[in-house]
């Protein structure tokens, strides 16, 4: 005997089932373990879409017109070859973003936004977990043994674990996710803190709480009916800007002894002459700069001497550890005014669809749009490539805009109004 659904209850997905999950799950497994593995993990990552291409390229070029607001950075990094420095360089690492930025878009039109969660949640809790059990470590400024996973630094470690602690909340309340899903997400969610205290950074702490607030806040504005919505919503931005400005009496009054706890000091152990010479550099190149990726190349006496300055044997994989200055070295003026606008206005796509339609999936993104903009200052997610954080924004961006698309009316039906308090009529075109 087949019981009657239960009204008002969404039916269980089937993620498994579907191959385009699938190939979600391997392509966020391999660019999660690009610093690891390096070329390999990127090949997997580009070959999976490829196929996706090859296999519906009607699809695939619909999801690519799609992209948006997301295609700013990748054009003005491409046009940034014509100035550029080091052009080589620059057309490279262009490229490469702009495939992130294509791979993110097509990732949106193959699956929606809570397939995509599933997917990342299942990516990430073993990679994070088992690569904390049997990966590296670090010692930190003030002599303790922090975890770098498979990720090469503390700092990433941590910025995964937030990654993953954030996608594993989301899954784990949506009641629409399978059983298995909300076990790996309750998982996640377990193993989440604790990691995020082995990787002793003390920045991503302070940037993982309020965001995880915000997130369980949106959560729960999805349980609530409409008409307490816009009251809660007023409760709640009191409750902020009050919280907000405590805070920032607190780090005013007390920085000194805040940064001396963890062995840091007021520039941030080092930092404050990195930004000096920042704000030298861009000076030189204030309306265009040097060109995407131009800077921190080997030969270039500004780069080689601060990397000598920081203790940069490897002469590679730094950065100005401020999204501002280093764009502004970059892409100048014009690039950081584009940009930037181009992701707020993302950002703000984003929080209306997570509070016009409140749920897991909305709080994910809204969260990752507030936990970047924290990240701005101290480092660069807004300019990377070939990592799970550059697909966000994208993806952000399309599923946003899709999500708060006015519904096309059906071919050949038109509607009558009915009475007030009674839904339209349907009618024949």
């Amino acid at each position: 005997m087949i019981r009657p659904r239960q009204a008002g209850v969404a039916p269980r997905r089937t993620d498994w089932r579907d191959p385009y999950w699938w190939m979600a799950v391997v392509s966020l497994a391999a660019v999660t373990l690009n610093g690891r593995f390096g070329s390999l993990a990127v090949g997997s990552f580009l070959a999976v879409w490829v196929l996706y291409c090859v296999a519906v390229p009607r699809r695939a070029l619909d999801g690519l017109l799609r992209g948006g607001l997301g295609w700013v950075l990748p054009a003005m990094a491409l046009a940034s070859t014509l100035w550029s420095d080091a052009p080589d360089v620059t057309l490279r690492s262009a490229v490469e973003l702009a495939m992130t930025v294509a791979i993110a878009v097509l990732m949106a039109r193959a699956i929606d936004a809570e397939k995509f969660l599933s997917a990342l949640a299942w990516a990430l809790v073993p990679i994070v977990i088992f690569g904390a059990m049997v990966g590296d470590t670090q010692y930190t400024e003030t002599l303790e043994v922090a975890s770098t996973g498979v990720f090469g630094s503390k700092n990433n470690f941590a910025l995964h674990v937030s990654l993953m602690l954030f996608a594993c909340i989301a899954v784990a309340s949506d009641q629409r996710q399978d059983t298995r899903t909300r076990l790996v997400g309750l998982v996640g969610i377990l193993a989440g803190p604790v990691l995020l205290v082995q990787a002793r950074s003390v920045g991503a702490l302070l940037v993982a709480s309020p965001s995880i607030a915000w997130l369980l806040v949106v959560i729960l504005l999805s349980r609530m009916s409409g008409r307490l919505r816009p009251i809660a919503m007023a409760g709640i931005a009191i409750v902020l800007v009050l919280g907000g400005a405590l805070l920032g009496v607190l780090v005013m009054t007390e920085q000194d002894v805040l940064l001396g706890a963890v062995g840091k000091t007021s520039d941030l152990t080092g930092r404050g002459y990195l930004w000096y010479r920042a704000g030298f550099l861009i000076q030189q190149r204030p309306v265009l700069g040097v060109g995407y990726s131009a800077f921190w190349v080997q030969g270039f006496p500004e780069a080689e001497g601060l990397w000598r300055s920081e203790h940069i044997t490897g002469r590679g994989g730094f950065h100005f550890h401020n999204y501002y200055y280093e764009m502004l070295i970059e892409l100048g003026y014009v690039g950081l005014i584009a940009c930037s606008a181009a992701f707020l206005a993302i950002a703000a796509w984003v929080f209306t669809w997570s509070i016009r339609r409140p749920g897991p999936a909305s709080a994910f993104f809204s969260v990752m749009m507030l936990f970047f903009f924290m990240r701005s200052f101290v480092e660069l997610d807004f300019m990377g490539f070939f990592g799970p954080t550059a697909l966000i924004f994208p993806m952000g961006w399309v599923y946003a805009t899709a999500a708060l698309r006015p519904a096309p009316a059906a071919a050949g039906v038109w509607t009558v109004p009915g009475p007030p308090g009674r839904a339209p009529r349907l009618g024949a075109g």
